[in-house]
């Protein structure tokens, strides 16, 4: 739970460009007994004046703040120039008011509280979502928790040793979070594909769909890293994205496929297991997109790819009616032909490259 004081001190600061005078100009309208809005303001402070991160992705670090790690405050690595600044000040307030919006109507990405600038850094204060990626994306972050190094994913300069550690503590990570996929409620599926569709019809792509973009929790998906202002500025240009459901079902499915991405790391053996869990995934994902009344259309190129990243052809050919059912019933209730992609799967025509 977030204080109304705490609230109010975003509030003050979002939209600005600061330093530490700065904030502490705004936290001194914060009453003094209120101990846990001045606790993010110390800690505010540190973040603006060091490097230090829980984690990183491609352009931002991420910190937690407050007494409960309530807050997340994502930096931005590099300084912008002047006028990015302040073009980014303009957009503050769009930013807010769209995030609101996507929230209001049910979608399960975080609440934004604040952003602003400071050395030219872009910041950002966010609720935090706790939860899990469902896969490991970010391979530099996760060989440097395994052997204190990252590793460029491309090269993958190491020894055997190391190679045979990484890939067991990535088949584990990996194969857990799947036992975690299999076990959630069908419900909090349902609910992800809802949000990829809030957010497509507020002209939101969720573009940067990758599996650590995607958090598994005890309440269930969340998504986190959401474009919102590109959708602004397409918007403004009159680009606006329209809603297109096989975009959606591409961005919901995409994120699901990376248990076996870095096969290089794993056996024949654990990348045959991690596939075969992905039949009641892929299931549960299909009936989600069933669940909210939506026909896709499996043949198309990126959606084809994803379901084939995600299964081998053994366990595609065995279940594809059975994975497949629900948009079967679907297409049958509407009087649509059957879908092209099982039709090609039953007739034996699908192969993984």
């Amino acid at each position: 739970m977030i204080s109304k004081e705490l609230i109010d001190f975003l509030n003050n600061i979002s939209g600005e460009e600061l330093d530490e005078t700065l904030i502490d100009m705004a936290s001194s309208k914060i009453s003094k007994t209120a101990k846990i809005t001045k606790g993010v303001v110390s800690e505010l402070k540190g973040v603006i004046a060091s490097d230090k991160y829980v984690s990183k992705g491609a352009n931002k670090t991420c910190t937690f703040l407050g007494d409960k790690k309530v807050l997340a405050c994502l930096k931005q690595k590099t300084p912008v120039k002047s006028a990015s600044v302040e073009i980014g000040k303009k957009l503050e307030s769009k930013i807010r008011k769209l995030n609101n919006k996507v929230v209001s109507k049910g979608a399960l990405v975080p609440k934004i509280y604040a952003l602003f600038f400071a050395d030219k850094k872009y910041i950002e204060i966010q609720q935090r979502i706790k939860g899990s990626p469902i896969a490991i994306f970010n391979f530099e972050n996760f060989t440097e928790t395994i052997i204190d190094e990252p590793l460029d994913p491309i090269i993958f300069n190491c020894s055997e040793e190391e190679r045979l550690l990484i890939g067991e503590k990535l088949f584990n990570y990996n194969l857990g979070q799947q036992q975690n996929m299999i076990n959630a409620p069908q419900d909090c599926y349902d609910k992800l594909y809802k949000t990829i569709e809030i957010l497509s019809n507020h002209g939101i792509e969720f573009l940067d769909s990758h599996s650590e973009n995607v958090l598994l929790g005890e309440k269930g998906f969340s998504l986190i890293d959401i474009d919102y202002e590109s959708a602004i500025e397409n918007r403004e240009k009159g680009n606006t994205v329209k809603p297109n459901n096989n975009n959606n079902i591409f961005n919901f499915l995409n994120p699901f496929s990376y248990a076996s991405s870095y096969d290089k790391f794993l056996t024949k053996e654990q990348v045959k297991i991690l596939e075969s869990n992905n039949v009641e995934i892929l299931k549960k994902l299909v009936d989600a997109i069933s669940n909210n009344n939506v026909i896709g259309q499996f043949n198309l190129y990126r959606i084809k790819q994803t379901v084939l990243s995600m299964l081998d052809e053994e366990s595609l050919n065995k279940n594809a009616d059975y994975i497949f059912a629900s948009q079967t019933e679907l297409r049958t209730k509407h009087n649509f032909k059957p879908d092209e992609f099982l039709c090609e799967v039953k007739a034996g025509k699908v192969k993984k490259r």
